[in-house]
């Protein structure tokens, strides 16, 4: 236990100070974001490798760069604190902490994958806190990330504790590859919507395209959708990213912003993998409700007159979609006890 907190520690504290690095980089379009080398933010003085050292540089210098005598940012050591924290929560409720103290690799990909999420969220939430906006790049980066495991994983579906496997292994391997493919090519038309290249009568057109093809092969190859974790993921975000839509269609892009889909595709695939169906609501809701207040109290209670209005929205969504992550089978039971007739 206490040397995989000590690596998550470095970890988190390595990533989250690299997470200041891309931010910085990403907005003022500075190339090297791997390869360039760090900079006083004040004297621009290259930094060297004494100073580099997450969170303890930061104390040892006693806050203030060793060269202009300049105060530093909290906002620095405050991300690498906080990366940790995030990662340490993920380690906690989403793996079992026992089969990844035993090395079990099949957790051990699971926790590197939600650490690899939870990584890119916490850089694209830092982001649009501070500039209204997510970079495309983070964004790409995630979705092909998380296609890519759940791809590894519909090959491999003894990872998935599946307890009955069709009596034809080869069948079950040619439905899992075409699951790949016909996702892969869904969330690829997905996004062509999503740039509204075309129409809206085209946009529906390869919208209900993609409802047709999952109905008929269902019923070709009489499946059940939800034992496959492409399909499942794949449900999922086409409801959300529908969702979504819909308010864009009906608001003209007051309500949301095309570039807003691209959560609806991100929170799918990931409240698909698994019973985390109940989270996209509940994410939705409680991000709106927060945003709303926000909103009520700058521009009514403390009367903010230079308050435009934007709030950046995909903190709190984020926010929430973890929650549902962390407490789905708090969540599941509480469905089953109250809701569920």
């Amino acid at each position: 236990m206490t040397l995989f907190y000590c690596l998550l520690f470095l970890v988190g504290a390595v990533l989250g100070s690299f997470s200041s690095v891309v931010i910085h980089r990403l907005r003022s379009w500075e190339k090297g974001i791997f390869m360039g080398r760090s900079k006083c933010p004040h004297c621009e003085t290259q930094l060297q490798a004494r100073d580099l050292f997450p969170i303890f540089s930061y104390l040892h210098s006693w806050w203030k760069c060793r060269y202009c005598h300049k105060k530093i940012s909290i906002y620095y050591p405050a991300l690498e604190l906080a990366l940790w924290i995030f990662f340490v929560a993920i380690w906690y409720f989403v793996s079992d902490i026992s089969l990844v103290i035993w090395w079990s690799i099949t957790e051990l990909l699971l926790l590197d994958f939600w650490l690899f999420v939870g990584f890119f969220a916490f850089i694209y939430t830092v982001y649009d806190i501070l500039y209204l906006e997510i970079p495309e790049s983070i964004l790409m980066i995630l979705i092909v990330g998380i296609l890519a495991f759940l791809g590894i994983h519909t090959i491999f579906p003894q990872i998935y504790d599946i307890q009955t496997l069709p009596t034809s292994i080869w069948w079950w391997s040619f439905q899992n590859i075409f699951s790949i493919l016909f996702v892969y090519l869904s969330i690829f038309l997905l996004y062509i919507i999503m740039l509204f290249w075309l129409e809206e009568k085209y946009d529906v057109l390869i919208f209900s395209s993609i409802i047709w093809g999952l109905i008929w092969i269902k019923y070709m190859f009489w499946l059940t959708l939800s034992d496959f974790p492409m399909y499942s993921a794949l449900i999922w975000t086409l409801c959300i990213f529908w969702f979504f839509f819909f308010q864009i269609l009906v608001s003209k892009g007051k309500w949301m912003w095309a570039w807003d889909l691209r959560i609806a595709i991100v929170l799918g695939l990931l409240l698909g993998y698994g019973f985390w169906h109940a989270g996209v609501m509940l994410t939705y809701i409680f991000g709106s409700i927060i945003g709303i207040g926000i909103l009520i109290y700058q521009k009514y209670i403390k009367q903010n007159k230079n308050f435009t209005g934007e709030i950046p929205f995909w903190p709190f969504l984020t926010m929430w979609l973890f929650a549902t992550i962390f407490f789905s089978e708090q969540i599941e039971s509480i469905l089953k006890n109250y809701f569920l007739l």
